[in-house]
């Protein structure tokens, strides 16, 4: 009984703590924005929970000067993907003594 008492706490503070996320986002950014952001969350939630809690610190501190637009959503999306971009990297590797080792052909029997 206790352990499911911990969970429907734990699950009541989250709800109330995402709601809160949520009254601020809307009162920080332009309808635009937050639909925007709405938006990106549903792709690519973590990248959304970066820029959210940028937003957030930002309008808790007073660094905001105004609401966040769209044109300054893009540009923080873009900084957020500029910053986490994973560098790509092919590798070949090949194997030798294979049986498909092309230089094992004998193609002496075509020339």
């Amino acid at each position: 009984m206790c352990l499911t008492h911990s969970f429907v706490a734990r699950y009541s503070l989250r709800r109330a703590q995402e709601e809160q996320r949520r009254i601020i986002l809307k009162q920080a950014c332009t309808a635009e924005a937050y639909e925007r952001l709405a938006n990106v969350s549903l792709v690519k939630p973590d990248k959304a929970r970066q820029v959210e809690s940028y937003i957030i610190n930002s309008a808790q501190s007073g660094q905001l000067s105004g609401r966040v637009t769209e044109d300054q959503l893009k540009d923080l999306l873009s900084q957020v993907s500029s910053q986490t971009q994973k560098e790509t990297k092919v590798v070949i590797s090949r194997r030798r003594g294979s049986a498909f080792d092309s230089d094992d052909d004998d193609d002496d029997e075509y020339s």
